[in-house]
């Protein structure tokens, strides 16, 4: 028994459980970002199709790109995981629901739980700044 309780204190670090889902969530969102900043033209076409303006067409990929990379570095990451999980949220209930469903929507369903978890729990010991957190 005190072997196992060794390895579980070992085990046991919340920081690192929260800086991979920060990280995993984070590169995700710089995915996504650049996609829709690589390909702006068909990324108004398509915000356009669903009745967005394009100024939002051009707000939403800065949002996931600078809100990614601020989750990755852990630099006001609560701010960030606002951002992002407006935008994973919007995208789960304007784009992919209504087209293909819950089952199809899981990934913006995902995204949209992991940012908001993110506010609620902040960034863990591993980020680069600290500003608005409390830990």
């Amino acid at each position: 028994m005190k072997n196992l309780n060794r390895i579980s204190k070992f085990w046991y670090r919340p920081w690192a459980g929260l800086l991979l889902i920060r990280v995993a969530a984070g590169l995700m969102f710089i995915n996504h970002g650049w996609m829709k900043f690589s390909n702006m033209t068909a990324t108004v076409a398509f915000m356009g199709s669903l009745g967005i303006p394009a100024w939002l067409a051009y707000l939403v990929p800065a949002v996931e790109l600078l809100g990614g990379i601020m989750l990755v570095a852990g630099i006001l990451t609560r701010a960030a995981a606002v951002g992002t999980g407006l935008v994973a949220l919007f995208a789960f209930i304007l784009v992919t629901l209504p087209k293909r469903g819950l089952s199809g929507s899981e990934l913006e369903l995902l995204l949209t739980a992991v940012s908001f978890g993110i506010v609620l729990s902040g960034s863990g010991r591993a980020r680069l700044l600290h500003v608005f957190e409390h830990d």
